[in-house]
């Protein structure tokens, strides 16, 4: 349940205009707004990334390689 609740809000995330994993991340995981760099921006980055490729397999995401930054977009 709670694994499926984090993908919605990822999907919601990126529908709202979060494009790349940074931004999905600190959508996510606000509380990493602000503070310096550490162990948790990984985390949650880490997380964000996960949720995006597991949404882009399910045909909700199409992610976009060739620039940098990687960025998604909604289907």
């Amino acid at each position: 349940l709670h694994h499926e609740r984090r993908l919605e809000k990822t999907e919601q995330a990126v529908c709202e205009g979060c494009r790349t994993v940074w931004e999905v991340s600190q959508y996510l995981f606000p509380q990493i707004r602000g503070v310096s760099p550490g162990v948790d921006h990984f985390l949650a980055m880490k997380e964000a990334l996960g949720h995006l490729v597991m949404l882009e397999r399910k045909g909700a995401m199409k992610s976009i390689t060739g620039e940098n930054p990687w960025r998604f977009l909604p289907v």
